[in-house]
């Protein structure tokens, strides 16, 4: 049985390694990864090998005594190969990757020059070569196995222990044709020492397609743990686009602040500004609280906009109407907004809308739920957003015009630019003037 290599186990050995090879070549062309490639091209090797046992008697004449020890060469080298991209040498192994880069080019080149010695000299002499190269070839994989070592990972451990399995196992095929003792025990027993070499073949074969898998689930999980600091690092970056544009806000709001206080005292309004500064310094007070966050509840941002919409009240002539309409399926104290983003719409409303209007001036803000969005609207009877854009007013006046890209850009930011709107409108008609601006998001409920 382990002398007749045309027996249905050797046929078995044979055909497993070439449904390795196309199994695996196959896989190369779906995903591209060369690691199949290398493995499916050693396979191939394996299966060419262990056929001439069942193919030719005598090697030393024919095809195969040009084939013979070439082939053995090109194999080692599809080896080294492999070895390289499943250990990933050139990353951390960066030295030793360019002696193994050599031994492959060397390897080739010997497997040429063989061919050609058997052409111009003989078969024997080619033979010879092989048989003293084999001691440095063992001698170099020693060495590569030593350096394998430093690179981290289990796999690393499984590839250098079966490879170690394999190359014991092809010195004592070797070892069972020129060692004249060892050979002859052998033959007591009925056993060709080509059986080794199969045996290492298939156990070889049989645990670097394990490794390969291990190895390919080994990355699979280090990409979905690197996708996962990647999604980490882009929300914290968000983070700080959202508090840099805050932080940029909160001044824009307190120069106006201040700004009208300066009014106050201008015109000798002591108690307006009294009143103001009251009203004021409680709203510096939220908003240095809210500084440092990117949400705040939507019942605390109404509770500011309130505050800073009495502001103003007081600061316009003859003020006017504000009317908060909130859908009763809505918690105000449990959905997270982000801080200020309704200010600068409403006091868009006000300074470019309410102030150029007679008569009574009114500001409408209607918060409901559409799906899973939350919708605001901001509706002003003021002149209308066309002719508001016509005034040479809001040219010279970009702060309001920054609060509200800005704002833009915050909740874009916030919600990752999925499921987004924010839409100004005209809404004046031949009776009627106004603007209305609508915001809508995805609900996001406090923890």
């Amino acid at each position: 049985m382990f002398t007749q290599f045309d027996s249905e186990l050797y046929s078995a050995i044979r055909g497993a390694l070439l449904v390795v090879f196309l199994y695996h070549i196959i896989i190369y062309f779906q995903n591209r990864r060369k690691l199949y490639l290398y493995f499916s091209l050693y396979s191939l090797l394996l299966f060419i090998f262990f056929l001439r046992s069942l193919l030719v008697d005598d090697i030393s004449t024919g095809v195969f005594s040009y084939l013979n020890y070439p082939l053995q060469y090109v194999t080692f080298a599809t080896y080294i190969v492999f070895s390289r991209e499943l250990l990933q040498t050139n990353v951390f192994l960066v030295k030793w990757d360019k002696w193994l880069s050599l031994a492959i080019k060397v390897l080739l080149v010997l497997s040429l020059t063989f061919v050609v010695i058997n052409l111009v000299i003989d078969f024997k002499t080619q033979q010879a070569i092989y048989y003293y190269s084999l001691p440095f070839l063992f001698a170099f994989n020693f060495i590569s196995y030593i350096k394998f070592f430093k690179i981290k990972g289990s796999h690393v451990r499984l590839f250098i222990g079966f490879s170690t399995i394999f190359y014991s196992l092809l010195i004592i095929t070797y070892a069972g044709f020129f060692i004249s003792g060892f050979k002859q025990f052998l033959e007591s027993i009925k056993i060709d020492p080509m059986v080794f070499f199969f045996v290492g073949g298939v156990l070889k074969i049989v645990m670097i397609a394990a490794i390969i898998g291990f190895r390919i689930k080994e990355l699979e999980e280090n990409r979905i743990i690197s996708e996962m600091e990647l999604s980490k690092q882009i929300a914290e970056t968000s983070e700080l686009k959202m508090t840099a544009l805050q932080s940029q806000m909160n001044p824009h709001f307190l120069f106006n602040s201040l700004n009208s206080i300066n009014n106050f005292i201008i015109k000798s309004q002591v108690e307006k500004a009294s009143d103001y500064i009251t009203k004021f310094s409680k709203l510096i007070r939220e908003i240095l609280k809210n500084s440092s966050k990117n949400t705040i509840s939507l019942a605390e941002e109404l509770s500011n906009l309130k505050i800073y919409v009495l502001l103003e009240n007081i600061r316009i002539d003859g003020g006017f109407a504000y009317n908060v309409e909130i859908d009763s399926s809505i918690n105000p104290e449990i959905i997270k907004v982000p801080p200020l983003f309704l200010q600068p719409y409403v006091e868009n409303a006000i300074w470019h809308g309410l102030t150029h209007i007679e008569g009574d001036k009114k500001i409408d803000l209607l918060i409901s739920k559409s799906n899973e969005l939350i919708k605001f609207e901001i509706i002003d009877n003021g002149i209308g957003y066309d002719r508001t854009k016509e005034q040479a007013e809001i040219k010279r006046d970009e702060r309001v015009g920054f609060a509200t890209k800005a704002t833009d850009v915050r909740i874009r930011t916030l919600f990752k630019d999925k499921d987004t709107f924010i839409n100004i409108e005209d809404i004046s008609t031949k009776n009627v003037t106004g603007t209305k601006v609508t915001l809508m998001f995805p609900i996001v409920k406090m923890n």
